[in-house]
């Protein structure tokens, strides 16, 4: 299954040579960095600058429920996504930590929780501490029958953090 983001173009080449230059130049090894080398030029080319800059950065966990559970392959019943959620938002989780350690934001997409969250449903609200409600339904179709999503569901979630 494959979709397409309609917002996102294709990375223009034109500064490729002139990053690659600058990253070279560095006092270093010439290509030392490994993979940190490959995503500075990446991110020089999306941003299409020369000194690209990161800001808010974000951690952004999709949950939900699949449907292939109902096969009986999970270790654990769905009631556990409502309880990981909000311990995601209460901070007990170790993604939690980690964005806290490293000045990161955490954002929690509801990409197909098949239960309500009794604590959000109650607020009415789209936005919670952090968390979308932009459910794409409730959980996912059993992808060993067929594909979990659509398209345009896939779509959808990602289209929620933007």
């Amino acid at each position: 299954m494959r979709f397409q983001t309609p917002d996102i173009a294709p990375l223009d080449l034109a500064l490729q040579t002139q990053l690659q230059q600058k990253i070279d130049q560095k006092t270093k090894p010439q290509s030392s960095l490994g993979r940190l080398e490959a995503l500075a030029l990446q991110l020089g080319l999306v941003q299409q600058t020369l000194s690209p800059a990161l800001e808010r950065l974000t951690i952004i966990v999709f949950t939900g429920d699949h449907g292939v559970a109902h096969a009986g392959v999970s270790a654990f019943p769905q009631e556990v996504t409502v309880q990981m959620v909000l311990n995601f938002l209460g901070g007990g989780v170790a993604i939690n930590a980690f964005a806290g350690a490293n000045g990161l934001i955490l954002q929690v997409v509801n990409a197909g929780i098949a239960r309500k969250i009794p604590s959000l449903a109650s607020a009415g609200t789209r936005h919670h501490a952090g968390y979308l409600m932009n459910a794409i339904g409730p959980g996912t179709r059993n992808f060993a029958e067929e594909p979990a999503m659509t398209p345009q569901q896939a779509s959808q979630a990602l289209a929620a953090c933007v």
